[in-house]
This record gives structure tokens, C-alpha cells and sequence, in this order.
């Protein structure tokens, strides 16, 4: 075992490392939370074609595609409220035309 003076390093955060459901930090071992999922044949090829082109790995890909999915589902969300607020009459909208005037964009 190597060891190391914590003087001789400055760190902004521990070196963590997972591996099999388990996250190291700085030596101690805690439970990482797994999700496992079956996914459809087609979907697996296409993640697996994924994969090979970008050189990426399967968790990093997933994770990326999992967090802009949740990004478009929250963005619906607001965009359905806002369109409810305008319908219930609780909120205006402004024309192409008029928000361009406003800017100061109008020809």
C-alpha cells in the first residue's frame, strides 16, 4: 500500500471510484444507488453501436441521455402550466411583432 501525505496534495473533492454498485472515497466504501433496466434488442443495438462509434462507456451514455430526457420533460412541464395559465386567462402573450417592437428589432 502506497501511502500518501495529505500535505503533499491539495484536493477540491476525494477521488471516488465505483465499481460492482460500490463508490470508494477516500478509502471508505459506501452503497451506490443502481438502477437496472431491461432494455427492448433494438435499443440495446443502437446503444451498443453508440458505444462502439463514440468510444464512450454504456453508464456515462445512459446518463447523459437519461439527464437531457429529464431536461425536455421538465421544460414540457413548464411550457404545459404556462399554457394553462394563458388559457385560465391568468397570463398574457405577446405577438412576434410586438416583442420585436419592443426590443427595439422592428423594421
Amino acid at each position: 500500500m502506497t501511502h500518501v501525505d495529505p500535505n503533499a496534495i491539495t484536493l477540491r473533492e476525494p477521488p471516488v471510484v465505483v465499481a460492482r454498485g460500490w463508490k470508494c472515497v477516500l478509502g471508505l466504501a459506501q452503497e451506490v444507488p443502481m438502477l437496472a433496466i431491461q432494455l427492448p434488442d433494438d435499443i440495446e443495438q443502437r446503444l451498443d453501436a453508440l458505444v462502439l462509434a463514440t468510444g464512450r462507456s454504456k453508464e456515462a451514455t445512459l446518463v447523459e441521455a437519461i439527464a437531457e430526457y429529464l431536461d425536455d420533460l421538465e421544460d414540457l412541464a413548464v411550457a404545459e402550466h404556462r399554457l394553462a395559465d394563458i388559457r385560465a386567462g391568468r397570463a398574457g402573450t405577446t405577438s412576434l411583432a410586438d416583442l420585436g417592437r419592443e426590443l427595439g428589432l422592428a423594421d
